[in-house]
């Protein structure tokens, strides 16, 4: 029996890029998907929000010459990109999944909404929260700290580190446990098999 209801995970982009300077290392994505499916199969109803800093990273790129609201819709489109790959991970180990994207990109992911990340979850989905919050100027973890809120998983901020859960830096999880009140927030650290 798991201990909470509803867990929100933050992955930063940077942590999908294993050894790799750049990019996704399918690797390091089938470990985070097997793990992120142990923890669903105990019944937990999990959404998950990814950075794009493997990608491409809005900040620095206008610090390189690019528009600053143009270099962050790059960014957004990093992160579903990232969300696409980690639904594709999860999809190949038989979890149903859905990515919801601030932004709307149909038929490359749905819409979010509130409602509709919630009845997925309480249908068995796991939540792949993409795009941040629609808007510039916001990082991924404002993002998480949004659908933290909205999902009522009891999450109100606390920073990914540049390298996120690959350098064995903590990475949140925030719990719900399903009450009108009952929530949690801590932070653990990378699970044991990862590097």
């Amino acid at each position: 029996m798991a201990k909470f209801k509803r867990i929100l995970l933050k992955l930063s982009g940077e942590s999908l890029m294993g050894k790799q300077s750049f990019g996704i290392d399918p690797e390091r994505l089938s470990d985070y998907a097997k793990q992120i499916k142990e923890v669903h199969e105990m019944g937990v109803q999990i959404g998950i929000v990814i950075g794009g800093g493997n990608i491409f990273r809005g900040l620095s790129g206008s610090q390189k010459g690019f528009d600053r609201v143009k270099g962050d819709q790059m960014g957004m489109c990093a992160t579903v990109i990232n969300s696409l790959a980690l639904s594709s991970a999860l999809g190949a180990l038989g979890v149903k999944n859905k990515v919801l994207t601030a932004i709307r990109m149909e038929p490359i992911g749905e819409f979010y909404t509130k409602w509709k990340a919630i009845e997925a979850m309480e249908d068995g989905y796991i939540c792949i929260f993409s795009a941040g919050t629609g808007s510039p100027y916001f990082t991924t973890d404002t993002g998480s700290s949004l659908r933290g809120i909205e999902m009522t998983f009891g999450y109100d901020n606390v920073p990914a580190t540049g390298k996120g859960a690959a350098d064995g830096k903590p990475c949140l999880i925030a719990h719900y446990d399903g009450t009108a009140h009952g929530y949690s927030a801590e932070i653990l650290h990378v699970r044991r098999n990862m590097p």
